[in-house]
C-alpha cells in the first residue's frame, strides 16, 4: 500500500488518498513537470512505472484501453471531489472516521 500526500507549510503532512494494489497513481502525471504532492510506501510495495511514450502509445493505438485509462482517472477525481465536500461538514473526529471508512472500505 502506498499514500499519496502533500506537505503543508509547518512541516506536517496531509495524506490525501490511501493507494492500494493495482492502482494507477497520477496517470495524467505524465503531462506535468511537477506534482503538488508526494507519494509514499506505508507497506512493502512493488511499483511499475509506465513512460510517457508508452502511455501515449497505448492512447493512440489501443484506444479501448486509453478509454479504460481516461475512466479511472476520472473516477478518482469525482471521489477525490466528493471528499472534499464530506469533509468539509464535519468535526475532526468526524473526519478521521470518514477518511479511514473510505480508504479501508468500511462505511462512515
Amino acid at each position: 500500500m502506498a499514500c499519496r500526500y502533500r506537505l503543508m507549510a509547518d512541516g506536517r503532512r496531509q495524506i490525501l488518498t490511501i493507494l492500494i494494489p493495482g492502482d494507477f497513481f497520477d496517470l495524467h502525471g505524465f503531462l506535468l513537470q511537477a506534482t503538488d504532492h508526494s507519494v509514499a510506501t506505508i507497506s512493502p510495495t512493488r511499483i511499475a512505472s509506465i513512460g510517457r511514450d508508452a502511455v501515449i502509445d497505448i492512447i493512440a493505438n489501443h484506444p479501448r484501453i486509453g478509454a479504460a485509462l481516461w475512466w479511472s482517472t476520472m473516477q478518482e477525481e469525482a471521489m477525490l471531489r466528493e471528499r472534499i465536500v464530506a469533509l468539509g461538514r464535519r468535526s475532526a473526529r468526524g473526519r478521521v472516521a470518514y477518511f479511514c471508512a473510505r480508504s479501508f472500505g468500511g462505511n462512515a
